[in-house]
């Protein structure tokens, strides 16, 4: 299986057998989000199509939202979510957009790039995945 990763300029790629080491930096402007918007098959989760129905999602209504807006700085937030990540995903295209708490810029500054970057998703229309 081949994935193919839309990713900054910023960003390094490196593969070492069957582990791929991603570096660099993420960005923080709403605007360059939309631009890397990953597409279907996801690179992580493959056919969205089956995979947002599945048992391990979690679609977030707009009281979810603001708890994580609101609540969502720090790690223990996430722990007790069970979150892997925050997929924000546009219905007519399944054009969509990952946060992962682990990513060291959504962790840092109380998890301000994933709180702002998601509700941004959402204000922009897509909708938001909880991913276990």
């Amino acid at each position: 299986m081949v994935y193919y990763l839309l990713l900054m300029p910023t960003l390094q790629v490196e593969k070492t057998g069957n582990i791929t080491h991603i570096s660099g930096d993420l960005t923080f402007d709403f605007k360059e989000m939309m631009n890397e918007l990953g597409g279907n098959p996801h690179c992580m989760f493959g056919d969205l199509n089956k995979v947002l129905g599945g048992n391990d999602v979690k679609e977030m209504d707009p009281e979810d939202i603001l708890d994580l807006m609101t609540n969502g700085n720090t790690d223990a937030y996430y722990q007790d979510r069970a979150a892997f990540c925050y997929l924000c995903v546009r219905q007519s295209d399944l054009k969509n957009y990952m946060f992962s708490p682990l990513d060291s810029e959504n962790r840092d500054n109380l998890y301000n790039r994933l709180r702002e970057g998601v509700g941004s998703f959402a204000k922009a229309g897509f909708k938001i995945y909880l991913m276990h």
